[in-house]
Order: C-alpha cells, then sequence, then structure tokens
C-alpha cells in the first residue's frame, strides 16, 4: 500500500472552500493538513476541518508539515507565481484546477483538472452512444 500523502489547498474562494469541507478524501491515502490564501480576514473567518493560514506562510508550513501536494485553485492570473512559490516551498506535485498552463520543472508532476475538458468527453460518449 503507498503510504499517505499530505497535501494543501491554496485558494480558498468558493472552490478551494468547498474542498476544505470535503469528506471524500481517502484517509489511508490523503490528508488535509492546510489551507492558503492571500485573503487574511477569509483565512480567520472561513470554518474548516484543518488550519487556514495567509499565503505568506506557506513556506514555512509546507516545510514543517512536509507537505508534498496542493491543489491549486487561485485565479489564472495567479496560478503561475503561485505555482512557482509552492515548488520553491518543496511541492512535489500540485493539482491545478486553473485554465493556466503552467511552466514548472520536469521533476514536479502537474495534473489539470478541467470541467471544460471533462464535459467534452462526456459530450462525446453521449453523443456515440
Amino acid at each position: 500500500m503507498a503510504r499517505k500523502r499530505r497535501f494543501c489547498i491554496v485558494g480558498l474562494g468558493r472552490l478551494g472552500s468547498a474542498y476544505l469541507n470535503f469528506r471524500h478524501f481517502d484517509p489511508a491515502e490523503f490528508e488535509l493538513i492546510a489551507g492558503f490564501d492571500c485573503n487574511v480576514p477569509r483565512t480567520e473567518t472561513l470554518k474548516s476541518p484543518v488550519p487556514l493560514y495567509p499565503v505568506y506562510k506557506m513556506a514555512e508550513i509546507i516545510t514543517r508539515f512536509s507537505i508534498e501536494a496542493a491543489l491549486l485553485c487561485v485565479p489564472e492570473t495567479a496560478a503561475q507565481h503561485t505555482a512557482e512559490a509552492l515548488v520553491s516551498a518543496g511541492i512535489r506535485g500540485i493539482l491545478n484546477f486553473t485554465p493556466a498552463t503552467l511552466i514548472l520543472p520536469p521533476e514536479i508532476t502537474v495534473r489539470n483538472a478541467s470541467v471544460t475538458d471533462e464535459l467534452r468527453a462526456l459530450s462525446e460518449h453521449i453523443t456515440a452512444g
């Protein structure tokens, strides 16, 4: 069995906040450690099962808790800069929920989660059926 992976969520708008309270991460495989946002009042007022921090504490928290992966839920315009900061902090994998194409070192695993792509694939199967 693979070891448990620690991850964080960066960007606590609607999507990121929804994942904070998502109860279906397999606890044997994944452990949500922290959430980060550039809006400090948001980190202080959101209700969350995990600690929330301003992004300026990202490197410290990622290092301290050996977080390996991140769900990137920031605006497209902040995606590349935020992804680079995550990599600098030690993140090795990013699940990218933004439409941005991230340019990162080849040793960093990036998975792009695109609702549009999934709807296209679904549409093709509906049409084919």
